[in-house]
């Protein structure tokens, strides 16, 4: 029971709050296929200890950051799909959350950051880097 785990957590969250803080977010990365559940459980503490909630949160931030310099196509893929897992159980607003999204379409814009290679004279192709970043988004699309 999800209920029963974030009490239990709940209670230890005072002794072990460094140990807990390292395991939310790279347990995403370890455990994808239960990324839905790591966002319930986060929500559930959201709502008991609300700044257990924007701890968790500007970690996201420091890490998605990381993924963004690393351009690591794996991790950006599931912190992405844990940002909107985020927004179901109500830790982060779906408005900052489609600002990141847009900021991201922002950088496959070839005119505002002019990433784009030349191939010929006359031929310009989308970067590795923004082609990446489309597929990630367009893998959101289910979620």
């Amino acid at each position: 029971n999800i209920e029963a785990l974030a009490s239990s957590l709940e209670s230890k969250l005072n002794q072990h709050k460094s140990i807990l803080m390292q395991l939310f977010i790279p347990i995403v990365f370890t455990q994808p296929v239960k990324t839905s559940l790591y966002g319930t459980l986060i929500g559930l503490l959201n709502n008991r200890v609300p700044e257990l909630g924007k701890e968790i949160v500007a970690k996201l931030c420091k890490i998605f950051q990381e993924a963004f310099d690393e351009v690591h196509p794996y991790k950006l893929r599931l912190l992405f799909r844990f940002g909107a897992e985020l927004i179901e159980s109500n830790v982060i607003k779906s408005d900052s959350y489609v600002e990141l999204l847009l900021k991201v379409v922002e950088q496959c814009d070839p005119d505002k950051n002019g990433k784009m290679v030349d191939t010929s004279a006359t031929d310009s192709a989308c970067s590795a880097r923004s082609e990446l970043f489309l597929s990630v988004m367009l893998d959101l699309i289910p979620f």
